[in-house]
């Protein structure tokens, strides 16, 4: 936050310079104009420009110090009237005082005060409503940094929360199916400890983040459906189908991982012969379409389980609104799709 303060700093002495540069090239114009330039008119226009900035510079701090403390619409006014009043004052003397220095016209003094001192009051009351009005942008936009990096952290923390309740789940049943090969196949229980390392390793590599790349996701499910495979051998049938244009979109990190980890589950439930579970990653109408089918069917009076209610969850803080994630019954298949609108960020 401290950057983005910083950054207003800067955008805001910007807009202070470009405003004193306008007032240093109307004054030099007017002299012109007014055939009053001169070395000592020079001197005196080079002199009110350092106190034109003077003032401005002390001005900003003031306004800095008296609005600390939010204050209301009338005390504001009140306020910026005085301030202004008061630099119109100032800047009316300092005219004055270089007024003797260089012209000393007595008869043109009081028509020459009035104007310095008109000049001074919507000059001084011009910057403090400029000042107050770009202040209050700008701080706007601090809140406004502050609510989204809130909003981040927050749903980040809700996403990982939901992730992490996935993994222990997965251990779980890698473990189990480890322990089933032991006794059955030593050297193919040796080869998925490895597989399962290798896999634990893959991960970890994204522990830190929420999202991931559909090729990264690709790869962590083949990880899984190898280690899968090991185990039930000819009973597991699979193929991954994607598009090559989607593979660089980002969608959460182990979002299909519960959706194959199901299919396999249930699927052999259903079919203790053997299964085909087929993934399919494309693009239509530029939304995001994700489907994870095996063969079998639906039970009846099925409900989401934790696993695909952490999925529904993790897509509803991610993608409020612009998502859809259903179950469906087709030529054989039970299929689970994520649908993600092309309008929605993460």
């Amino acid at each position: 936050m401290k950057s983005m303060e910083q950054r207003n700093e800067r955008r805001f002495w910007r807009y202070l310079m470009v405003f004193y540069f306008y007032l240093l090239g109307n004054n030099f114009i007017g002299g012109f104009e007014s055939n009053t330039q001169s070395w000592d008119s020079m001197i005196v226009f080079i002199s009110m420009s350092v106190i034109i900035l003077l003032l401005l510079f002390i001005l900003r701090f003031v306004f800095r110090f008296l609005f600390k403390i939010p204050r209301t619409l009338p005390a504001t006014i009140i306020i910026v009237l005085t301030i202004s009043f008061t630099f119109g004052l100032l800047y009316t003397l300092s005219q004055y005082i270089f007024y003797l220095y260089v012209y000393n016209i007595p008869d043109q003094l009081i028509s020459f005060l009035k104007l310095a001192f008109t000049t001074g009051q919507w000059t001084f009351l011009f910057f403090s409503l400029a000042y107050l009005g770009i202040n209050y942008w700008l701080n706007l936009e601090v809140e406004r940094e502050r609510s989204r990096n809130a909003t981040n952290l927050a749903q980040k923390a809700q996403l990982q929360m939901l992730r992490y309740q996935l993994n222990p789940h997965f251990l779980f049943n890698s473990l189990t199916s480890i322990q089933a090969l032991v006794h059955e196949n030593p050297d193919r229980a040796d080869i998925m400890v490895t597989e399962l390392s290798d896999f634990l390793r893959f991960t970890l590599q994204y522990n830190d983040r929420i999202t991931i790349t559909v090729r990264e996701e690709i790869n962590i499910t083949e990880k899984y459906l190898a280690i899968e495979k090991i185990r039930f051998e000819e009973r597991l049938d699979y193929s991954i189908k994607f598009d090559n244009a989607i593979l660089k979109a980002e969608i959460p990190c182990f979002i299909t991982q519960p959706l194959v980890e199901n299919a396999v589950k249930f699927g052999l439930q259903k079919n203790p012969k053997g299964i085909k579970i087929r993934m399919n990653l494309f693009q239509s109408d530029e939304n995001l379409i994700i489907e994870v089918s095996n063969t079998g069917k639906l039970i009846d009076g099925w409900s989401m389980g934790i696993g695909l209610q952490n999925i529904n969850e993790r897509l509803n803080n991610a993608y409020p609104g612009d998502y859809k994630f259903d179950l469906d019954e087709a030529e054989g298949f039970v299929i689970s799709r994520i649908l993600i609108r092309k309008k929605a960020e993460i």
